[in-house]
């Protein structure tokens, strides 16, 4: 293959101090006709090399595993690592973003509501029970608004969760 490479590019160096003898206007009539035979014979030689290259390449490419192919696409096309890991971290975080977004106010509805059941029921119930019950439910309401206000820790969380859960599936 290496060798069909330097032969193509040794006909088009050739080729091209041929079309400059065409162009030059100060060459002889008959410099210009060798000249033009020579660059019509160079264009099928070199169109011959080239699907000969095109014919060893199809086979390296055929030989190549998928990884090596999706490699060569990549690199065809121009798109980078870079680029699929940075599109790959800006879907991520806007999922994440969206997510974060609807916990907190879900948390801090949820949180809010808890504070008013607590409220409503140290007013209904007597004394000392219902001192503890409001305690209770405003604590989980401060508890869920803090949650809310901080939820990357229940993200965190959540994750820590999935892993834990993944890599006892894997033993």
């Amino acid at each position: 293959m290496k060798l069909l490479q330097i032969d193509k590019e040794e006909l088009e160096k050739a080729q091209e101090k041929d079309l400059e003898i065409m162009n030059n206007k100060d060459a002889a009539p008959y410099e210009k006709d060798a000249a033009k035979e020579r660059v019509d014979w160079r264009d099928k030689e070199i169109r011959q090399v080239t699907a000969q290259l095109e014919e060893i390449g199809r086979d390296v490419t055929a030989e190549k595993s998928l990884c090596e192919r999706v490699k060569d696409f990549f690199k065809k096309y121009g798109v980078t690592l870079t680029l699929i890991i940075l599109a790959a971290g800006t879907t991520i975080g806007a999922v994440i973003g969206i997510l974060t977004r609807g916990l907190k106010a879900t948390g801090k509805a949820l949180g809010k509501d808890l504070k008013d059941i607590g409220a409503k029921l140290a007013s209904i119930l007597p004394g000392l029970i219902g001192s503890i019950v409001s305690f209770l439910f405003k604590a989980a309401g401060q508890a869920i608004g803090f949650l809310a206000e901080h939820t990357w820790l229940l993200i965190l969380a959540a994750v820590a969760f999935l892993f834990e859960k993944y890599f006892k599936k894997q033993r």
